[in-house]
């Protein structure tokens, strides 16, 4: 057994241009192409979070808010920094042949884990249940904790010299796990307005319930030595 850990060093909402590239864009969550009547990108991809990303800052055009920017600000912060969470996301890999067990923590916490077959090229689709990322974001010139309970969550990528490459992190979570980002005083905006009709995933397949929203990040990640 060979275990490599990985630190992430990027992590980002693909955007609309990404779209236009033909770039990475997330995973598929759901297996169906057009769930609650909101169509897949190329390749079955679920990710909302492009759409809602876009339209936050249309909520306050006198204070936007871009989540890029915010998680960049608050994910890679200064620890010295007032507020600042210095979390640290890493990638665990124990492999054996072409079999691995990948592991996601967060400043040192296990989020999830799971068993793995290697392609050819080093490629991995890992599964969860849940994982909760609590991601660190800047918002409102404060640092503060957007909740990220990804339920039916995948995170794939391609292991290579000293990298992960081609990382994703998706799933789905609620929408009330956007309202503290798009709350605002009714007299100045419309509060979710931009978000309110943006359902694509049955979270309760059940009862055919349209409440979930696709998520999906890329993300880099390098290479630990044994001193880090």
């Amino acid at each position: 057994m060979v275990t490599t850990r990985y630190v992430v060093t990027g992590l980002r909402v693909p955007t609309r241009e990404d779209v236009t590239a033909g770039e990475l864009l997330g995973v598929d969550v759901d297996g169906v192409d057009d769930a609650c009547g909101s169509p897949d990108y190329e390749g079955s991809v679920d990710n909302l979070l492009i759409d809602i990303a876009a339209a936050l800052p249309s909520l306050m055009p006198s204070d936007p808010f871009y989540f890029n920017a915010a998680i960049e600000a608050g994910l890679f912060c200064n620890s010295t920094e007032p507020g600042c969470a210095s979390v640290r996301y890493e990638v665990a890999i124990e492999r054996c042949g072409e079999v691995a067990r990948l592991q996601l923590s967060r400043s040192g916490t296990t989020l999830g884990a799971d068993i793995v077959e290697l392609d050819g090229d080093g490629r991995f689709d890992a599964r969860f249940e849940l994982l909760s990322l609590d991601l660190p974001v800047l918002f409102q010139g404060a640092h503060t904790i957007q909740a990220m309970n990804l339920r039916r969550a995948r995170v794939s990528g391609v292991v290579s010299e000293g990298a992960l490459e081609e990382l994703v992190i998706g799933g789905a979570n609620r929408y009330e796990d956007y309202l503290p980002l798009v709350y605002c005083d009714p007299a100045i905006c419309d509060p979710g307005g931009p978000i309110d009709a943006l359902f694509d995933v049955m979270l309760d397949p059940g009862d055919a319930s349209c409440g979930g929203i696709s998520v999906g990040f890329v993300a880099t990640a390098v290479m630990l030595s044994g001193d880090d």
